[in-house]
């Protein structure tokens, strides 16, 4: 009898000390997990923006950060709300550069997290950490503003970018009219908007900054005096002048600028407006001088 009752507190002691050496993160086979299978999209597709300091409204760094949000992250990748950009591949172009959109297996793979009650998993599978750029950096269509960007892309191609054309090549008075008057009125409003911010959208530099700057930089040389666009140059307008100035000293981009040829393109190759082919040889710009506006907008 004591000889059993040794056996059985053995094989008691036994199955507590396996019990107690088993890990704690051990997960059944086949199971999804954060470490090993949502944290990597998570990373791939999210978290550019889901980071602390950015402007979504939650961090998905660790899984300590989505937990909370499983269920929601499930109902908005399945509805494709999000990541926020989404086109339809079935049709016209297929394959994007930078494309932050979910392919078919990454939704499956966080919904089955989910609904699995969304484990975390080994530590060790765990990727390293995401690296990202410095958020001081400028972004041509930082994610928060892609809407407000592309409204005002659309007012100045309309009205700026193509509105020198559209008065340059009219060959009726009202059209040309039409075309410059609404030209100077855009030109009026933005540059009372860069009278209270060093960049279009505030200190942050877009794309739509260099959409007006390619208008910009001509306008003076060509298409105030070759189109006809003069009822005031960039440098007569307080904001709009030291703007230009700031936006070419960039680095490299004064390189990228070569008057000569911007003049001799436009005057020799309209013979309708320029019959003689003369170039002038003016004016003198000096994109060099101080701009003020990082001093002025340090704030």
């Amino acid at each position: 009898m004591r000889a059993i009752l040794i056996v059985v507190i053995v094989v008691m002691a036994t199955l507590v000390t396996a019990g107690a050496q088993a890990p704690a993160n051990t997960v059944a086979q086949g199971q999804v997990t954060f470490t090993r299978d949502v944290a990597p999209i998570l990373q791939n597709r999210c978290q550019v923006c889901h980071r602390p300091d950015t402007f979504a409204p939650m961090s998905l760094l660790t899984y300590e950060d989505a937990r909370p949000w499983a269920r929601a992250i499930k109902e908005k990748v399945v509805i494709r709300e999000m990541p926020p950009w989404y086109i339809d591949k079935n049709v016209g172009v297929r394959h994007f550069t930078n494309d932050v959109s979910l392919s078919d297996e990454e939704i499956a793979t966080i919904v089955k997290w989910v609904d699995g009650g969304a484990p975390k998993g080994n530590l060790a599978d765990m990727p390293a950490p995401r690296q990202f750029e410095d958020l001081d950096k400028w972004h041509i269509a930082p994610p928060d503003l892609v809407e407000k960007i592309d409204a005002l892309n659309k007012t100045i191609y309309e009205r700026v970018n193509n509105g020198v054309y559209l008065a340059g090549f009219a060959t009726r008075q009202k059209p040309y009219e039409r075309a410059a008057t609404r030209l100077f009125q855009t030109l009026d409003e933005l540059d009372a908007r860069l009278g209270s911010s060093r960049y279009l959208f505030g200190n942050r530099m877009t794309e739509t900054d260099w959409r007006l700057f390619v208008t910009l930089i001509r306008f003076d040389a060509v298409y105030h005096g070759h189109f006809k666009c003069n009822i005031r140059r960039i440098v007569d307008y307080p904001n709009l002048w030291p703007y230009l100035r700031d936006l070419y000293q960039h680095d490299g981009v004064a390189a990228t600028v070569n008057f000569d040829h911007i003049k001799r393109h436009y005057y020799m190759t309209h013979d309708d407006i320029n019959p003689t082919r003369i170039v002038p040889i003016g004016p003198s710009l000096d994109l060099t001088a101080p701009h003020g506006r990082g001093e002025k907008f340090s704030n």
